[in-house]
């Protein structure tokens, strides 16, 4: 009685699980917002408007608005109509024929293209014009494309055999860039306009020492990697966002964050971007970056000569700036003994003058003149 039970319950969870409302094994689950045209293995096609189940080698090409697609294993792969309109084959893994389409859920999820295949582990658009492969985040592992095989998040790679991943660009254009990227691009914004105000204000060579950056960003001067070999020639602004990043990361040491952040704004990253690949949130790196703005501009204090007071009635001290050391040496110069005040024994020659004459004779006479 207890193994029928067993028997009868475990048939029970069987067949709720092949009737639930998810796709089989080779089935996709689509919803549209707009239309659609879908095209059978055998050629027949049929416009369709609203949610429906496809199999594999059904072809789907969006006419007006976007679509969804999503197979068993929780692949998700969106499409969208436009001047080039997406076209996708359902498979394992499906094939993008034209257009673009953005792989946003699944791990990880394949998408063909020609004799290409990425796997995305998180947000990722595959174009077919180009064709190319933009991370937006995660990263994408290219079978099939060069001796590239991954692209880290925020970074785009043109699909040939020389292919470079760089940093991706934004398209206010494209809804795709707006939903992953906008918010980071309007923060960079604000970080660019700061970075420029301020080697305005600074001018070109300002504030191009160790000491000026511990001055205006203090968390540096905790720093014992940080030195005057990474300060390079780039405007004082840009090193400032640049150096409020790499304090506010975490990942890696501080000289492999400062190389990452430069090497990367290098590229022709936004610096919206660049915080973002650093893991760093926006409002602790404006805080930073608002605080540096707002201290007093560090300077550097002058060289001076003094002049010691005299030690005694026969020498002076005198303190001498010395060109070789910031210090000062101090030498002791002898004092001459002052001359007789000029006219002191002139009135008394007139009375010297007979006692002269006396001990003169005095001393004939005894025979010592």
């Amino acid at each position: 009685m207890r193994i029928a039970t067993v028997v009868l319950l475990a048939v029970s969870v069987l067949a709720s699980c092949g009737s639930g409302d998810g796709p089989g094994a080779d089935e996709a689950h689509l919803t549209v917002s707009g239309s659609v045209t879908i095209t059978d293995s055998d050629g027949t096609g049929e416009k369709v408007t609203s949610a429906t189940t496809l199999r594999f080698g059904d072809t789907v090409l969006v006419d007006d608005g976007t679509a969804t697609i999503e197979l068993a294993g929780g692949q998700r792969y969106e499409l969208r109509s436009g001047p080039d309109p997406s076209e996708l084959m359902i498979g394992a893994p499906p094939t993008l024929l034209s257009g673009d389409a953005l792989v946003s859920g699944g791990f990880p999820a394949q998408l063909r293209f020609e004799s290409s295949t990425v796997s995305a582990q998180g947000a990722m658009k595959l174009s077919s014009a180009v064709p190319a492969v933009t991370s937006y985040a995660g990263r994408a592992r290219i079978d099939g494309a060069g001796s590239l095989d991954e692209v880290l998040g925020l970074r785009r790679v043109v699909l040939t055999s020389s292919a470079v991943a760089e940093p991706l660009t934004f398209d206010g254009a494209d809804a795709w860039d707006r939903r992953f990227l906008a918010e980071a691009v309007a923060f960079g914004d604000r970080l660019e306009a700061l970075a420029r105000g301020y080697t305005a204000d600074l001018g070109a060579s300002g504030g191009q020492t160790v000491s000026f950056f511990e001055a205006v960003v203090p968390a540096l001067a905790e720093e014992r990697e940080f030195g005057a070999d990474l300060l390079a020639d780039r405007p004082v602004g840009e090193t400032l966002v640049g150096a409020a990043i790499v304090v506010q990361g975490r990942d890696g040491s501080f000289r492999e964050r400062w190389d990452e952040v430069f090497s990367f704004r290098d590229l022709g990253a936004g610096w919206g971007i660049v915080a973002l690949d650093q893991g760093v949130s926006s409002a602790p790196l404006l805080d930073t970056v608002e605080l540096a703005l707002a201290s007093p501009t560090p300077t550097e204090p002058p060289e001076t000569t003094t002049t010691g007071a005299p030690s005694n009635a026969s020498s002076t001290s005198t303190t001498v700036a010395s060109p070789t050391t910031t210090g000062t040496t101090t030498t002791s110069v002898p004092e001459e003994p002052p001359p007789p005040p000029a006219g002191l024994l002139d009135p008394l020659d007139p009375l010297l003058d007979p006692v002269g004459q006396i001990l003169g004779d005095l001393l004939g006479a005894l025979g010592l003149g």
